[in-house]
């Protein structure tokens, strides 16, 4: 396959959702305007019930984010697009460059992810899909260091002395990510503050609906507060099955030696996507995931099989994580939000002729948080306090629970069974046959 061209993401000219032949995953969509309003009662409660039955059972559900074209309120939808199309070059970056920004702690999970760090299979075949995740501490502590640096320049050139020695100065931000990053955080930052806040009211509807305090699962997800919040920016190969990509591979071998010494070789060979799988099998670690994307490939396990989900114009979608899962699970009616396995693959049909850009906000607990029930009255939750007066968890036998990790804890677990930073197969394999 050629090289990535500056014209990679080009939504306007996708052609519609191929639904004939293949079993799509029929879901509920919400507006904006059902979720909880700062945490009053509204006429909404139907609509809210609704979507937390959506969050018990497949964990997912579409939330339009097109905006309001008579009220000429925003659309988050298509800042989305804008932020992928201005952020979409990082990806055409030599992979020397990219590496670059790869974690020294794999298992932190912020910077540049390459293809192949997890397994999709228990063959151990390689996943194909490039990530790029922004954490929301770092653009915070490089905004303020910025600002630091700014205002120190513009302090000392109002002033009427000699700058004091360069050694009293404060230097300038060391980049941490590539320089379209930094020369556009402040737009990321609105971005990422405009997501968390849906993702936010989404947590409100659910404590309004299951009859917690008040902001409960809001407090414990402060976009000030320390946590594992960050923004992805996804990219797969284009892949349109196996037949075409039998089709594609012939088309070029008829093309003659003189195409095989092309410059383009390790463009060829980073495309490769054998089993077609983008990223393998699990459930998001967090609390909850504010995705966007234009193109088919991300499928939900519904009913015991993986279901597309179809792209909706104007809509983001919203899956259940596994924090959201155990914050809300309830050990004696076993009703709680359901975390939602999922895959990205080659997206099915004239879709699959296209790189698959995406951009998800990952909402996660701050990093102090424990992942355990939330304190409920009975009988809503399993729970027994200790001598001392704190809440102890029992689990489905009624036994007291080892202690609860934090969230900071919780996400590295969570990422060393998905197979991130292992290099042997062990730990693989089970992340394949879903101990995720």
């Amino acid at each position: 396959m050629a090289g990535i061209s500056e014209s990679e993401f080009t939504p306007h000219i996708y052609p519609p959702f191929p639904v004939a032949g293949i079993s799509v995953a029929s879901l509920p969509s919400f507006k904006l305007s059902d979720l909880a309003q700062s945490l009053s009662l509204d006429s909404g409660s139907d609509r809210r019930k609704q979507l937390l039955r959506a969050c018990h059972t497949d964990g997912c559900f579409y939330l339009d984010v097109g905006g309001d074209q008579q009220s000429r309120k925003g659309s988050l939808m298509k800042d989305a697009e804008s932020l992928v199309k201005l952020l979409q070059p990082i990806f055409k970056l030599s992979q020397d460059e990219k590496d670059k920004y790869s974690p020294s702690d794999p298992l932190a999970l912020f910077g540049y992810k390459k293809t192949g760090v997890t397994v999709v299979d228990a063959d151990n075949t390689p996943d194909c899909a490039e990530f790029f995740n922004l954490s929301k501490d770092d653009l915070s502590r490089a905004r303020k260091a910025r600002s630091q640096w700014e205002d120190q320049d513009s302090f000392r050139a109002s002033q009427p002395e000699p700058a004091p020695a360069a050694s009293t100065r404060l230097e300038p931000p060391v980049l941490a990510w590539p320089r379209i990053v930094h020369d556009h955080q402040d737009r990321v930052a609105r971005f990422m503050c405009e997501c968390h806040e849906i993702c936010l009211r989404v947590l409100d509807t659910i404590c309004t609906e299951y009859g917690f305090p008040p902001a409960t699962l809001r407090n414990l997800h402060n976009f000030t507060g320390t946590s594992g919040d960050h923004l992805r920016l996804i990219r797969g190969p284009a892949g349109v099955g196996q037949r075409q990509e039998q089709q594609r591979q012939q088309e070029e071998e008829e093309e003659g030696e003189e195409e095989e010494g092309e410059d383009d070789d390790d463009d060829d060979d980073e495309e490769h996507c054998p089993q077609q799988i983008h990223t393998p099998s699990h459930c998001d670690f967090g609390t909850v995931t504010l995705l966007f994307n234009w193109l088919g490939g991300l499928q939900i396990e519904q009913d015991g099989e993986f279901k597309w989900v179809k792209p909706v114009h104007g809509h983001a979608i919203v899956l259940v994580g596994s924090a959201l899962g155990r914050f809300t699970e309830n050990q004696n009616s076993g009703i709680s939000c359901h975390p939602v396995k999922h895959r990205v693959v080659s997206a099915p049909g004239a879709h699959g002729r296209f790189p698959r850009y995406a951009m998800a906000y990952l909402l996660r607990p701050e990093d102090d948080v424990l992942i355990k029930p939330l304190d409920l009255a009975p009988p809503l939750f399993g729970a027994m306090r200790s001598s001392q007066g704190d809440l102890l968890s029992l689990d489905r036998d009624g036994q007291v629970e080892v202690a609860p990790n934090t969230a900071k804890e919780w996400i590295r677990s969570k990422a060393r069974e998905l197979g991130i930073g292992e290099t042997q197969s062990d730990e693989l394999e089970t992340s394949i046959m879903g101990r995720i």
